[in-house]
C-alpha cells in the first residue's frame, strides 16, 4: 500500500504506474526473441514465444498493461481486478484501509455525515485527478478499444468485473 498510494510522493505515485506501463511496453518487445532449443531447453523440448503476445494483468499489473495498451502491438487482453479513477478512489475505497474515512478529515471539508462534502466532484480531488490523469487507467480505456493513437489499432479486451467490491471504487 505505501508504496502503491504513496501520497507523499506525488510524483512517485504518478511516475510508478507510467514505469510499470514502459516495463510491460519492454516485455512485449523481448517475449518474442525468446526460443529454446531442444538442447538448451529446460523440458527438453524446443518452444518460441514467437507469436504475438497478449497481456494478463492483474491488480497493479492491470493498471500498468491498461496505460501501455493503446501504444503496442498486443494481440488482446484479460484486465482483472482493476480500479480506475483516483477521486472516485478516494471517496469510495474501504479496504484494506477506508482511504474513504481519511480524505474528508486530511482535505479538512466533511460533510455532517463524515463524508467528503461534494464526494467525487470536491474541487481538491479534481485537481488531484487532474494531477494523476496520465497515470490513471481510466484515461486509456477509449484509447485500448475505440479510437487508438495514430499507427495503433483497437485491441480485444475481457475485464471482468464483480459488484460491491471494497478494493475498487464506486461508479458514480
Amino acid at each position: 500500500e505505501q508504496l502503491f498510494f504513496n501520497f507523499g510522493n506525488p510524483l512517485a505515485a504518478k511516475g510508478y504506474h507510467q514505469q510499470g506501463a514502459a516495463d510491460q511496453m519492454a516485455l512485449l518487445r523481448f517475449v518474442p526473441t525468446v526460443s529454446f532449443s531442444a538442447a538448451t531447453s529446460p523440458t527438453g523440448v524446443a518452444f518460441s514465444l514467437a507469436g504475438p503476445p497478449a497481456f494478463w494483468g492483474h491488480s497493479q499489473g492491470a493498471t500498468h498493461g491498461s496505460i501501455a495498451m493503446p501504444y503496442d502491438d498486443w494481440a488482446g487482453a484479460l484486465l482483472s481486478g482493476q480500479g480506475a479513477s483516483l477521486r472516485d478512489l478516494l471517496v469510495s475505497k474501504h479496504s484494506p484501509v477506508d482511504i474513504a474515512a481519511v480524505v474528508p478529515l486530511v482535505i479538512g471539508d466533511p460533510a455532517g455525515n463524515g463524508t467528503l462534502f461534494g464526494t467525487h466532484n470536491h474541487p481538491v480531488l479534481s485537481w488531484m485527478q487532474t494531477y494523476f490523469d496520465g497515470a490513471d487507467p481510466v484515461a486509456y480505456g477509449r484509447l485500448a478499444v475505440l479510437e487508438p493513437p495514430a499507427g495503433g489499432s483497437a485491441h480485444h479486451l475481457f475485464q471482468p468485473f464483480g459488484t460491491d467490491d471494497s478494493y475498487t471504487p464506486d461508479w458514480p
